[in-house]
C-alpha cells in the first residue's frame, strides 16, 4: 500500500494540474539542473538548483516529498508536497500552519484560471529553533494537495513560486 501512495506522490510532482502551483522548476540545462536566471522584486538575478530529494510521512501517515533547493545566493530553501487524502485533511494541515506561525503576513483564497476557490495561500514568518534567524514560509491547499516553501529570504521564496506555476519538476529531473 506505501508503494502505491509514494507513487501517486511521485506522479503529483510530475504531472501538470489546471493550476500548476505544485510543480518545481524547469531545468535550463540538463548538466547542472538550474533555472533560467529570474529577477527578484528587488532586481537581482537569482537561480535555483536541485541539491536533494526525500521522501516522509505526515502524523497520519500520509507519504510526503521534500526537495532541497540552493539559492545562487547561498540560501537553502525546502519544498514540500503533501497530497492529503481528502480536501478536508489538507485544510487542516493548513489550519495547524497557520495556527504555529509567529505572524501570518497573508491569508487569501487559492483561485483557478476561472476564479473558482480551490484551496487557501497563507506567508507566515516564524523563528528556526536552531538559530535566532526568521524564517518564511509559503504555503497553500489545491484541493487535498498541501504545498509549501520555507527559507529565510522572502523574496527569493516568492520568486520560486512564481517559477513553480509555470513549470514542473519533470522538466529539472530529465537527462
Amino acid at each position: 500500500m506505501r508503494l502505491i501512495t509514494w507513487l501517486i506522490v511521485l506522479l503529483v510532482s510530475l504531472v501538470p494540474l489546471v493550476n500548476p502551483t505544485h510543480m518545481i522548476f524547469a531545468n535550463s540545462s540538463d548538466q547542472d539542473r538550474t533555472i533560467p536566471p529570474q529577477r527578484s522584486a528587488s532586481g537581482n538575478t537569482v537561480t535555483f538548483k536541485l541539491t536533494g530529494i526525500s521522501d516522509g510521512f505526515s502524523d497520519d501517515g500520509t507519504i510526503s516529498s521534500t526537495f532541497d533547493l540552493a539559492a545562487s545566493d547561498g540560501e537553502k530553501l525546502y519544498k514540500l508536497n503533501r497530497p492529503f487524502a481528502t480536501v478536508k485533511r489538507a485544510a487542516l494541515e493548513f489550519r495547524r500552519y497557520l495556527q504555529a506561525s509567529e505572524e501570518t503576513t497573508r491569508n487569501v483564497a487559492e483561485v483557478d484560471g476561472k476564479g473558482k476557490i480551490v484551496g487557501q495561500r497563507a506567508v507566515i514568518r516564524f523563528h528556526n529553533m536552531q538559530s535566532s534567524e526568521a524564517h518564511y514560509t509559503i504555503f497553500w491547499t489545491h484541493g487535498a494537495l498541501f504545498q509549501q516553501i520555507t527559507g529565510e529570504n522572502l523574496q527569493n521564496l516568492l520568486t520560486l513560486e512564481s517559477l513553480l506555476r509555470e513549470n514542473s519538476l519533470l522538466e529539472i529531473v530529465k537527462k
